[in-house]
């Protein structure tokens, strides 16, 4: 069938616009930003409070901390092998599952601006907004790396540590999610206090007593002989 010319260029114009529109329907953001290899997370992404499977899975990203201070209790840390974005090198500690504390550290330190920027991502996105700041360290100026805490209700807090007593630059950002920090407080205390053997802790001293008392006796003895 042959159409005016005027429709034709009408048609042309629709199907070449339902073209163009199909094709940017069709990337969707998830094609446009494919997810990391597998092993792999994306360091900028992390959130304070994610579970420890982001970690634990991500070989290639994570490992397991050599540190000696690196197993607290039933806490493990993982140590990223990659840099964030900034240059960064992220510390996770997990317990029962679940991060409790976050902390991405800069060597050489970053300013004041990015280190704010970050805390922001560490924090989920339903975290309260923040309502108070501890910065008396930095007005007194008497630690060698001082540091401001931001709180965000009682869910949250993140320090800034700085480099040095100047505090211009930031050296470390560490985000804490309170509720899971104090369950592991709690059980590190609830752990110091058992005692190391099963003899009750007054018996123990008792017999340390009575060791001091045999050995001042048995010394006693000996001087008398002599």
């Amino acid at each position: 069938m042959n159409l005016p010319s005027h429709l034709n260029s009408k048609v042309l114009k629709a199907c070449l616009l339902a073209s163009i529109t199909f094709v940017l329907n069709g990337c969707s953001d998830e094609e446009k930003a494919p997810p990391p290899p597998k092993g792999t997370v994306n360091l900028d992404s992390l959130k304070v409070g994610s579970l420890e499977d982001n970690f634990k899975r991500a070989v290639i990203t994570f490992v397991l901390d050599s540190n000696k201070n690196a197993v607290i209790g039933d806490s493990v840390q993982y140590m990223s092998r990659s840099k964030d974005r900034k240059g960064g090198t992220v510390l996770a500690r997990c317990r029962a599952g679940k991060c409790f504390q976050l902390t991405s550290v800069y060597a050489p330190p970053i300013t004041k601006d990015e280190g704010l920027e970050k805390m922001k991502n560490m924090l989920p996105a339903n975290a309260p907004p923040q309502d108070k700041v501890d910065d008396k360290q930095v007005i007194e100026g008497k630690v060698d790396n001082p540091e401001e805490i931001y709180y965000f209700g009682e869910d949250y807090k993140v320090f800034l540590t700085y480099s040095d007593k100047t505090a211009q630059k930031i050296r470390d950002v560490r985000a804490v999610d309170r509720n899971l920090e104090k369950d592991f407080i709690d059980m590190l205390r609830a752990t110091s206090e058992k005692p190391d053997n099963s003899q009750p802790p007054a018996q123990a001293d008792t017999d340390k007593k009575a060791d001091k008392s045999t050995t001042s006796n048995t010394t006693q003895g000996k001087s008398k002989k002599n």
